[in-house]
């Protein structure tokens, strides 16, 4: 049977860390410092920070699913058969603001 060897040094888990003598006894050092093994080792844990765009994207995301879906056929069909029919009046004044809204919108861009 292979004998594992007892060596006092672990190798490190990050890159530039330290080996940690495995034989020390840490809990004494944190007692006497009046803090609790598990305390320290929160403290040590590395953060993770989440940009704002992907957490508000989460939001909108999640209110999009929560609403019910809209269901425009009768609108669609309406607007359909005011059409053929002749019947379907266009709004001359509403066009023109959405045609201006829309060239406002391109020329800031650029």
């Amino acid at each position: 049977m292979n004998r594992v060897e007892n060596t006092s040094k672990r190798a490190p888990f990050f890159p530039n860390q330290k080996a940690k003598n495995v034989n020390e006894n840490n809990y004494t050092a944190l007692s006497e410092r009046g803090a609790s093994p598990a305390k320290d080792k929160l403290q040590n844990d590395a953060k993770v920070s989440i940009p704002m765009g992907t957490k508000m994207f989460s939001r909108i995301k999640k209110l999009v699913d929560r609403t019910p879906p809209q269901d425009n056929m009768e609108k669609i069909e309406n607007l359909r058969s005011q059409i053929q029919s002749g019947n379907y009046k266009i709004n001359e004044n509403k066009l023109a603001d959405k045609v201006l809204q829309n060239e406002f919108e391109l020329w800031r861009e650029r």
